[in-house]
């Protein structure tokens, strides 16, 4: 049974709590510590960033959801991030995220929307968690494709 949010509470995570506590509890398919924290949003979509981001239900601007990749064509790497009109411009390479014990737990990269017919053009930012490469040791070990599933706000 996820925990309920106490009044007060801030939600400030770490880029390590939201690969470890988050994106990774959510790739093995393993409940959140905390529901309502961190949506599911199909983000690579036709509408535009706004009507998105108006269905989700917080007060703060900034948004912490899971969204899916998709894939340019089905046998490539590389992915589409068109939304709207409009996509995601990558600002960097990415930045490898370390455990306490210096093993690789994922990625993290920045982007901007870049839509230059929209008034939301530049606009809006968005950091991207991945688990690119990574493998997840419990039982079993499983693998995570970087096409299924990332954790951004």
């Amino acid at each position: 049974m996820a925990a309920k949010i106490t009044i007060g509470y801030k939600f400030i995570p770490t880029d390590k709590e939201l690969d470890l506590h988050y994106l990774r509890t959510k790739a093995k398919g393993q409940p959140l510590l905390v529901e309502g924290l961190v949506n599911e949003c199909k983000l690579y979509d036709d509408q535009e960033l706004s009507k998105i981001f108006s269905k989700m239900r917080t007060k703060s601007k900034l948004y912490y959801y899971f969204t899916e990749l998709n894939k340019k064509n089905g046998k490539g790497k590389r992915i589409d991030r068109m939304v709207g009109k409009g996509t995601w411009k990558g600002l960097d390479r990415g930045k490898p995220i370390h455990d306490n014990e210096e093993r690789l737990t994922g990625h993290k990269r920045s982007f901007d929307y870049i839509n230059r017919e929209s008034s939301e053009h530049s606009v809006w930012d968005m950091k991207e968690y991945s688990l690119e490469g990574v493998s997840l040791e419990d039982d079993q070990l499983i693998k995570v494709s970087s096409f299924s599933l990332i954790l951004c706000f």
